[in-house]
């Protein structure tokens, strides 16, 4: 699979350090390859299309979300951790708190955008109720953002 920004930044890399890029058996044959299992549950608005809807709700099984590796639409080519967690943490975003009303799209009613909601702190017997208290504290790196633009989440590369 040729991408070059990703043989750019190999290349620059392998520069830097006195070496050089190399190839996987599958890139020199232009085949993308993962030891990672991925795809077989389809994303689409409709039951019609696919077995999940955009926030990963199985068609069929109210309450059922799939948020593995078989919702991503294409082997990577690279480990799929972080592009899993990413399509977990999305559909998380949108998910009601406990005893509050699901803002979603009824299943099966197409994509819309939505504001992510905010988690409430559980409360716990043993102490106090108060506001909102994330576990990460407030400029910690994995603090809760969802005011974070691309720029700050993204770094530049380093070359």
């Amino acid at each position: 699979m040729h991408v070059p920004v990703i043989e750019n930044f190999a290349g620059g890399l392998a520069e830097k350090r006195e070496s050089c890029e190399g190839a996987l058996l599958f890139e020199v044959i232009n085949r993308g390859a993962s030891a990672h299992f991925g795809g077989g549950i389809p994303i689409c608005e409709r039951s019609d299309g696919g077995a999940v809807d955009p926030n990963l709700r199985l068609f069929g099984q109210p309450g059922l979300h799939v948020m593995d590796g078989r919702v991503m639409p294409a082997n990577p080519g690279v480990n799929p951790s972080l592009m899993i967690t990413a399509l977990a943490e999305r559909a998380m975003s949108f998910r009601p708190n406990k005893g509050e009303s699901d803002t979603r799209p009824p299943l099966g009613s197409g994509d819309e955008r939505l504001a992510p909601v905010m988690p409430h702190r559980p409360v716990m017997p043993h102490r106090p109720v108060m506001p909102h208290r994330p576990v990460v504290p407030v400029g910690a790196p994995g603090e809760l953002r969802l005011d974070a633009t691309e720029s700050e989440v993204i770094p530049e590369h380093p070359y």
